[in-house]
């Protein structure tokens, strides 16, 4: 019998050190809210290209469907300035490694 080979890393023992709460926002006087991307699967992060596509993933359909219903009147400074305090909101304005990868 062999003795097992060590283990440099365990992953499932692994914590996260930080969590947010979602990311709650009011637009044409509807609540919406969007998760935490950090949670997202990191498959699902490899198709974002673009700033606003984490809203794709991290807001529910139903605050999707409003918001692109509504996004034709949205002007981009301010799509822009939501889009910062989105970051701002999960620590992502300086440092973009703390969606985790």
């Amino acid at each position: 019998m062999t003795a097992p080979e060590p283990i440099d890393f365990n992953l499932d023992d692994v914590k996260r050190e930080q969590t947010f709460k979602p990311f709650v926002f009011s637009w044409k006087g509807r609540r919406l809210s969007a998760s935490d991307p950090a949670e997202l699967d990191y498959r699902k992060l490899l198709e974002i290209e673009t700033p606003l596509a984490f809203l794709k993933y991290t807001m529910s359909q139903e605050d999707r469907d409003f918001l692109a219903s509504e996004a034709g009147s949205m002007e981009s400074w301010r799509l822009n300035k939501l889009m910062e305090a989105y970051y701002r909101h999960f620590g992502m304005d300086k440092d973009r490694s703390k969606l985790g990868f």
